[in-house]
């Protein structure tokens, strides 16, 4: 990879790696990136660079069909007094045009502190965690489903 990533995720689809997002240095509250790296496995030096509509510090990618589904977070604060707020976002990269395109959703977000904690994809519905992890414990978790046809 041209450079280190923390936070982005990562898949395998028709023997091309594909990257998404992440961030440069460790802790995740560094600025969020919206790069796309697609490395062909067979020719790893030729890295194709490519931008998502957003910015994630954290990635969770999965894989439908010709299809990459994204979820992630961006997240909104500094090293000194951490996070302060997070924001989610779902899209899709199309391999075979390698186009990407954010996706609406309706994930409220009351306290500010609310986001995607993982996405999965099982048969022809994607799964989302949703909640806030930060302050005392787990609080308000919820599993949200959506049809991908």
């Amino acid at each position: 990879m041209p450079e280190a990533r923390y936070g982005a995720d990562a898949i395998i689809v028709n023997n091309v790696l594909y990257v998404f997002g992440g961030v440069t240095d460790y802790p995740a509250v560094q600025p969020a990136q919206n790069t796309i790296y697609i490395i062909p496995l067979d020719d790893p030096s030729n890295v194709q660079t490519l931008q998502m509509s957003q910015n994630m510090n954290v990635s969770y990618v999965k894989a439908y069909q010709n299809l990459i589904y994204v979820a992630g977070i961006t997240f909104t604060g500094n090293t000194v007094l951490g996070i302060t707020e997070r924001e989610s976002h779902i899209g899709v990269f199309d391999t075979l045009d390698n186009t990407y395109q954010e996706l609406q959703h309706n994930l409220t977000n009351a306290s500010g502190l609310e986001a995607i904690e993982e996405m999965c994809i099982v048969g022809d519905k994607m799964y989302v965690i949703y909640g806030d992890m930060l302050g005392q414990g787990l609080q308000d978790w919820s599993v949200y489903a959506a049809d991908l046809n």
